[in-house]
């Protein structure tokens, strides 16, 4: 039935009376202009939603902020949280203390690289495309001697940077790098790691501390190597695997030797051979026990006495 133009002004004024009603005096204007204009909405929810948000804008108001919480977005700490590199790049020494800004900025510039064990990372001389900073896996940095003998430098695992020198100094690789299990690296393109530095100067203090831990490394590693026989170098290294990686049993310290003898040998700077002959003799002495690639050291204070032995 087609309502007569007397009932739909009864209507329409009744509409009009009860919207006023419900809302403020200095809106009542702003609602008697709207519905005189016959720009009245229908009803049901979206002209309810339609008065809520459009006479207190048309009235010079803004809107209260709980009625744009829905379409908000997470707060920064929170979409931070979510990055996937996040976590590691907080674990490098010269980025730990930047703040999540900052970090999360790092994070968005950074491109994984995958690599296969035995796979080749750079090679000595090599320019370096920017900073490397492991992900996930392990990276060994070595040299290489004319006649293929390997003294490996150091190795490295998730959140530390790899050989980062020639990022800073602009030279070429002095070393090489491999994966030496699954690894996925993070690059940070070195002209985004160099406006990173220049804006963030609190960042060089961390290099200066990063690169002070690496020149103590290589004054030990020198200082094994020149004073120190192979069984003492191979104690030393044991009992690093040992607190790393070991754990208690009833016959003492138990731990997988995740490397080969050729490995090791690579590691303390000698050859496999001897190698396997300083294992047997700390066998031999009842200081450890080897099983397969499973050691159990018996007596760490003999061991320890081992590697501290003078030459």
């Amino acid at each position: 039935m087609i309502s007569s133009p007397a009932r739909r002004h009864r209507h329409h004024s009744r509409r009009q009376r009860a919207l006023t009603g419900r809302w403020p005096a200095r809106y009542k204007s702003v609602i008697r202009a709207v519905s005189g204009a016959g720009c009245l909405p229908a009803g049901g929810g979206w002209a309810s939603l339609w008065w809520r948000n459009a006479i207190p804008l048309l009235s010079g108001d803004r809107l209260p902020a709980t009625r744009m919480r829905s379409t908000a977005m997470a707060p920064p700490s929170q979409r931070e949280s979510r990055h996937p590199f996040l976590q590691t790049l907080r674990r490098v020494p010269f980025f730990s203390q930047l703040d999540d800004g900052v970090l999360r900025e790092i994070a968005e510039r950074c491109v994984s690289k995958h690599y296969d064990r035995g796979q080749f990372i750079f090679l000595e001389g090599e320019s370096s495309p920017g900073l490397f900073v492991v992900h996930e896996g392990a990276v060994k940095i070595f040299k290489l001697s004319e006649t293929g003998r390997e003294q490996v430098l150091a190795v490295e695992r998730a959140g530390r940077p790899v050989a980062e020198l020639p990022a800073f100094d602009e030279g070429p690789y002095p070393a090489s790098a491999m994966a030496i299990e699954e690894t996925t690296l993070l690059l940070l393109p070195k002209d985004h790691f160099r406006t990173l530095f220049f804006a963030h100067p609190e960042i060089a203090l961390g290099i200066v501390r990063s690169l002070s831990m690496r020149l103590r490394k290589m004054v030990e590693l020198v200082e094994e190597l020149a004073f120190k026989e192979v069984h003492q170098r191979l104690a030393h290294y044991l009992l690093e695997m040992a607190e790393k990686w070991g754990e208690p049993t009833p016959r003492g310290i138990r731990f997988e030797l995740r490397s080969t003898n050729q490995e090791i040998a690579a590691h303390i700077g000698t050859v496999r051979e001897l190698v396997s002959r300083s294992l047997g003799r700390f066998r031999d002495q009842g200081i450890l026990s080897l099983r397969e690639r499973t050691v159990t050291i018996h007596d760490v204070d003999r061991l320890r006495a081992e590697a501290s032995a003078s030459k």
